[in-house]
């Protein structure tokens, strides 16, 4: 308790020095994005991190996490509880505001793989009941390892060799041009959907389309 009220001390003083006004950032964040501000991006249903985010992120460990979570929740210590409640407690708490986006999750998907975990050493301490002192490694069948491996290699493949490869592509083709033929560009695309400087290292004047909320 004590840490906590020092941190959060510390965060206002710093704030308000920054801004010159008494500030504290975790207020400030949910004031806007709990308001009608948020909806300039977009809206989303109340159960989208259940049904669309939760699987996103969890991939094909989803069935584990969720074992994992029960396993905490009916005869778990502390501190696994702890954790399954951060979760539940996140998940309700960005379920309320009307924006919703799976990134907002990604703080959680170390504790979801931490209950995956507890669920996949709980089925292989039912096979081998014995504990050997000698193996300091996860106990963890190998045919789970096995199938999460073959389900997460096709995903993965996808995303790094095929998705959004034309945003790639298209400035690998800028990057190649001579100076006299690359002046300037300018992107007419959504905010944040194509890659900049970061693939085309190029020093000219590059513009975008932006995505400011209206927060006059």
């Amino acid at each position: 308790m004590s840490c906590s009220c020092v941190a959060c001390c510390l965060l206002f003083t710093l704030d308000s020095t920054y801004y010159r006004t008494p500030t504290l950032t975790p207020i400030s964040f949910f004031r806007v994005n709990a308001s009608s501000v948020s909806l300039f991006y977009g809206s989303a249903p109340w159960h989208y991190y259940l049904t669309q985010a939760l699987p996103l992120l969890a991939g094909p460990a989803l069935p584990f996490v969720l074992h994992g979570a029960y396993l905490a929740f009916i005869h778990g210590p502390s501190h696994h509880k702890l954790l399954l409640y951060t979760v539940v407690w996140t998940i309700a708490v960005f379920s309320c505001v009307g924006h919703k986006e799976w990134r907002f999750l990604h703080p959680l998907v170390p504790v979801m793989h931490l209950l995956a975990a507890r669920s996949l050493i709980s089925f292989s301490d039912r096979a081998t009941p014995y504990h050997d002192a000698r193996n300091t490694g996860l106990n963890i069948k190998r045919t789970h390892v096995v199938l999460l491996s073959l389900l997460s290699l096709i995903p993965s493949l996808y995303v790094v060799r095929w998705h959004s490869s034309a945003q790639i592509g298209v400035l690998s083709y800028l990057r190649s041009l001579p100076d006299a033929e690359l002046r300037s560009i300018g992107f007419l695309m959504p905010c944040h959907s194509t890659p900049a400087q970061s693939h085309l290292h190029r020093h000219i004047p590059v513009w975008r389309l932006t995505c400011e909320p209206p927060l006059q």
